[in-house]
């Protein structure tokens, strides 16, 4: 009887044993939930060492870099390095979250060895090998939502493992990567107004934005900055923006182009898509006048913009408003530049230089040295 009980407990124990042994083998598909981004680790089942000893570490390439474009899909690679040429078997499991630790994006696989679990990605057979320091996952892929969802935080673990088909001997190596699309639009448009090019543009959510820089280019290829714009900072909701171009001095009518580039407080940047508009002249501008200091003899140039062609009075009269010199000029439609030499003998200090045409008006100051 004593024997009978004694064989019956070993049989008890191997069945325990084995089936301990079973729950903690997952080399074909891990459990989910296990990647770090709800605080849970493989270690909790690969317990004989802690998270992140012996020197190894985890790593993940192809990640977007200074925000994600939304709809893209960006290739990916997984490494898992040991300090010693020991191990022989490899796992892995990645999530994706937003600042809500919700999932999100798509992940995929065309490697053999790799596939999406549930909302994760992992080993769908941990690869073997012979004793080795690293292994590396490849064709792996991840693909931005359809519309921006804020910060993405990456959650990774690696499993170097002894191979021997238990959990014991295996090293867990995590990290975790975070992407911050600093600032999402929903519109950019440009409209004329008095002149003036007005650009707005709204945002669909800020996250840790710092400013936008206003470039503007005469041909669509070179972009130089006009202005600076100070963004909200963080917002989940839309945010309007506007800017005013007033200097249109150089142009001459033509087609003009603008973009956005978008920078937040870490650094990064992104551009928006660049936009044009052909300025409607209306009337009259003087939009330049230089240099305004001169000295006897020295010329003076203003840059004027017109709706048709016309002709122009330009009236030099001293600080009383005494008419020292008158000339006529005509413009064209469009973009003019007029050089004039004031005529005003021994004279020094403020000269008033008066622009008439029907019905328009408008007066310049100079100094004379």
């Amino acid at each position: 009887m004593k024997k009978i009980y004694t064989i019956l407990s070993l049989s008890i124990c191997i069945v325990i044993l084995q089936s301990g042994v079973k729950s903690v083998n997952y080399s074909s598909v891990p459990p989910t939930g296990l990647t770090g981004a709800t605080g849970s680790y493989c270690n909790s089942c690969h317990s004989s060492f802690s998270l992140n000893t012996a020197g190894g570490s985890v790593a993940v390439t192809g990640l977007p870099s200074g925000g994600y474009v939304p709809g893209t899909a960006y290739n990916l690679t997984l490494k898992i390095t040991h300090a010693t040429a020991n191990r022989k078997k490899w796992g892995f499991s990645m999530k994706a979250v937003n600042s809500g630790g919700t999932s999100v994006g798509a992940f995929s696989s065309t490697n053999a060895n790799a596939a999406q679990n549930g909302t994760e990605l992992s080993h769908s057979n941990a690869v073997t090998t012979a004793n080795a320091s690293t292994y590396t996952y490849t064709n792996l892929k991840w693909t931005a939502p359809a519309s921006a969802s804020g910060t993405v935080t990456f959650y990774y673990v690696g499993n170097a493992a002894n191979g021997t088909g238990g959990s014991d001997g295996d090293y867990i190596y995590a990290a975790s990567t975070v992407v911050t699309l600093p600032i999402e639009l929903n519109s950019f448009v440009a409209s004329t107004d008095n002149n003036n090019v007005i650009l707005k543009w709204q945002t669909a959510n800020e996250v840790n934005s710092n400013y936008f820089d206003v470039e503007r280019s005469d041909d669509g290829q070179f972009f130089f900055s006009i202005g600076k714009i100070n963004a909200s900072g963080s917002s989940t909701l839309p945010i309007s923006y506007s800017y005013t171009d007033a200097k249109l001095t150089n142009n001459n009518g033509s087609q003009i182009f603008y973009r956005l580039k978008l920078v937040d407080k870490d650094g990064a940047t992104k551009y928006s898509n660049s936009i044009s508009i052909k300025p409607v002249i209306s009337g009259v501008t003087i939009r330049n006048i230089y240099p305004t200091v001169i000295r006897k003899n020295e010329p003076a140039t203003v840059e004027i913009l017109s709706d048709k062609s016309r002709y122009m009075d330009v009236i030099i009269m001293d600080e009383s408003g005494r008419v020292l010199q008158q000339l006529s000029t005509n413009l064209i439609s469009g973009f003019n530049r007029v050089s004039f030499v004031p005529k005003v003998n021994d004279l020094k200090g403020m000269l008033f230089v008066k622009f008439v045409s029907p019905n328009f008006q408008q007066t310049k100051s100079l100094i004379l040295q």
